[in-house]
């Protein structure tokens, strides 16, 4: 995330029959970890997922498990300095 674009929103997309787990990370911070059923979406907004001033600047790990079943899914995202720019 670029320095002043605060604000980001993710769509997860689990095209999978088993559960996902995806995690979000920042160098020593864990924005969020959430389970996506098989065949679910999450729709991720950090202003209403208790981040509402704004993340950190710098780069993020998006990561995908699937436990001992293979991972199949999708994701977009944007960021933005302001939430009506959503």
């Amino acid at each position: 995330m670029n320095p002043g674009y605060g604000h980001l929103k993710l769509y997860m997309v689990n095209y999978s029959s088993h559960s996902v787990n995806v995690t979000l990370e920042h160098t020593d911070k864990v924005y969020f970890s959430k389970t996506i059923e098989g065949g679910g979406n999450l729709d991720w907004r950090s202003w209403e997922e208790g981040y509402p001033d704004g993340m950190r600047a710098g780069n993020y790990i998006l990561t995908w498990s699937g436990g001992q079943h293979d991972a199949y899914g999708e994701y977009w995202g944007k960021a933005a300095s302001q939430t009506s720019d959503f």
